[in-house]
């Protein structure tokens, strides 16, 4: 990536901000109907805490992952 420009270099963090605000956005949907069960008491406060937990360890920790520790970035200079 050293002789890949400034503005390439740009380009593909925003992209890749955009790619994870939607990846985060589907993993949590599951999470979003489960606070709809708790809020109507289809869902109890101690099964709620536990797929919180489990989202927070798999799809959460995955995309931080994947997006933080710079994996999206290619390993060799792009050719335009």
């Amino acid at each position: 990536m050293r002789d890949t420009s400034k503005r390439i270099k740009r380009l593909l963090r925003e992209q890749a901000m955009l790619a994870h605000e939607k990846e985060l956005r589907r993993a949590l949907l599951p999470l979003a109907a489960a606070f709809e069960e708790w809020k109507w008491g289809d869902l109890g406060s101690g099964e709620l805490s536990v797929k919180i937990h489990e989202f927070h360890q798999g799809p959460s920790r995955q995309l931080f992952n994947k997006y933080n520790n710079g994996l999206w970035m290619p390993s060799s200079p792009m050719r335009l």
